[in-house]
């Protein structure tokens, strides 16, 4: 009897719980809509505050960034811009004076030419653009191994004439002359804005340089046995430091910006320069 109780009992409590259960109102459809209601306008405009913060951030990283490569692209370009001009300009006035059948044989003294009076090494001073300019004279090979500046071969019966100088466009130009033939000019490399060269002349025939001079300072041109050459260089882009250039840059004896006239464009400078020997002068 006690058991039967007891289960009488449960299932009274469980058909209460039931009635409870089912007696308690759900909220309507109108309710859950209100309750999944979106943001109130200061949490929108809190939103829309850090979401601009965000994107000024990215677009600084940007800017920086880009500006970045802008500076590094153009000073990686000035470099090589200059080592290629240097050593171009090398190469060919080393063959200054040059004559011969073969890429090993080097002949000294002045070119025996059928045409005389050719110089093999000529040069003016602040002639063009503010500028020096260069001129060698060699002759070539049979096997055409000697290039002229513009990288064409140099046959055994040619002549060629390479002359330097700046043009008006800041570029370092090449112009070539064959046989006595009209000169041919092409650019060596762009963002050039001066040339200066210096003469290395022997006075007392010991086969070295006793004194650096400008061109119209060499009194005879089979003494010099060395050349000094220096090329100021700028960069493509302008306004890329934040001040104007106050620097002062000395080419060899010339002196381009003395820092009391800088150059107002803000633009990246350097200067490179390269002492070369003349062997067919030794």
């Amino acid at each position: 009897m006690t058991r039967y109780a007891g289960s009488s009992a449960r299932s009274r409590h469980q058909a209460a719980g039931i009635a409870t259960e089912r007696s308690s109102p759900r909220p309507s459809t109108a309710s859950r809509l209100r309750a999944q209601g979106g943001l109130t306008l200061i949490e929108l405009m809190i939103a829309m505050t850090i979401s601009l913060m965000l994107m000024g951030v990215a677009m600084n990283i940007f800017l920086s960034t880009r500006e970045t490569h802008r500076v590094v692209n153009n000073l990686a370009r000035l470099q090589e811009n200059g080592r290629f001009a240097i050593d171009q300009m090398s190469q060919i006035v080393r063959m200054t004076g040059y004559q011969g059948n073969s890429a090993s044989q080097w002949v000294m003294g002045p070119l025996t030419l059928a045409t005389s009076g050719i110089n093999r090494l000529t040069g003016t001073d602040n002639d063009t653009n503010g500028s020096d300019t260069i001129s060698v004279t060699y002759r070539g090979t049979a096997d055409a191994f000697i290039k002229d500046c513009h990288g064409n071969p140099v046959g055994d019966a040619d002549t060629v004439v390479n002359q330097y100088a700046v043009s008006a466009n800041n570029e370092l130009t090449c112009g070539v002359s064959r046989n006595g033939g009209a000169v041919q000019t092409l650019v060596v490399v762009d963002g050039v804005e001066a040339l200066h060269v210096m003469y290395g002349v022997d006075s007392n025939n010991d086969d070295a340089a006793d004194q650096y001079v400008t061109a119209p300072n060499v009194a005879d041109m089979e003494d010099v046995v060395s050349v000094r050459v220096a090329l100021l260089l700028m960069t493509q882009d302008a306004s890329l430091v934040n001040q104007n250039d106050t620097a002062t840059y000395t080419l060899l004896d010339e002196t381009v910006y003395d820092g009391a006239t800088p150059a107002n464009d803000r633009r990246m400078r350097r200067i490179v320069s390269g002492s070369v020997a003349l062997r067919n002068h030794l």
